[in-house]
């Protein structure tokens, strides 16, 4: 009974192992496609940026009324 026990939590380990890299593989991937989608269109990010903030500072003041 110990042993199964045993065996099933190494399987799960070895599970979660496997899922953390493969989450880390992803978000590396996700950082790289950011940052090349920044290089390439740094103004229009900027530009992006700017205009969700002045919608969220227009949507917090008018909140406040």
């Amino acid at each position: 009974m110990a042993e199964r026990a045993g065996q099933k939590a190494q399987d799960i380990k070895e599970a979660t192992q496997e899922w953390t890299e493969k989450a880390k593989g992803t978000a590396r991937d996700a950082g790289a496609a950011a940052d090349l989608y920044l290089r390439e269109y740094a103004w229009t990010t900027v530009a992006l940026v700017a205009v969700a903030a002045a919608a969220l500072g227009f949507w917090v003041g008018r909140s406040r009324d």
